[in-house]
């Protein structure tokens, strides 16, 4: 199950999921896709200190997504 924590409308959306954070970025021009990443355990500290670092990440997984698509 997932429960929304953070969201940012057309930017991302940050899950609670039983297997930590899952961070969602919207991708794409004119074809919009989603890129899931589920979130380290620095990367979840980093977010609780820091919601801008949100944003950092968003940015960077959509400046390259299949960098972060398994």
């Amino acid at each position: 199950m997932k429960e929304i924590v953070s969201q940012k409308k057309w930017v991302y959306t940050l899950y609670r999921t039983e297997d930590g954070l899952l961070l969602s970025v919207v991708c794409g021009g004119v074809a919009m896709f989603e890129v899931e990443v589920l979130l380290s355990k620095e990367e979840a500290f980093q977010v609780q200190r820091d919601e801008g670092f949100l944003d950092l990440l968003a940015e960077k997984i959509r400046n390259n997504p299949k960098q972060y698509m398994q």
